[in-house]
């Protein structure tokens, strides 16, 4: 006859234990209405925000790639004016 083991576990946190769960909210008080979701108009314009800001910091680097390649083909052409003189 075979003896079992026993599977053994070990437990790190319970997580019904005082101070671990999750905060709840607070129940609204008598005459207070409880927050609402987010409209469809709220969510439209919340997005329409968003998009404006990350096209804003796509032209910010569309720029900067810019100025800095502007600023290279200046100083090889600089470079190249300066090398021929030297002959």
């Amino acid at each position: 006859m075979q003896k079992h083991a026993k599977a053994h576990f070990v437990i790190l946190a319970d997580p019904l234990a005082e101070g671990t769960r999750e905060p709840t909210r607070p129940r609204p008080r008598r005459g207070e209405r409880p927050a609402k979701a987010p409209d469809r108009l709220e969510m439209i314009a919340r997005r329409q925000h968003n998009s404006r800001r990350r096209d804003l910091l796509f032209a910010c680097f569309v720029a900067l790639a810019a100025i800095s390649g502007v600023s290279a083909a200046g100083a090889r052409a600089l470079g190249a004016a300066t090398h021929t003189t030297q002959r």
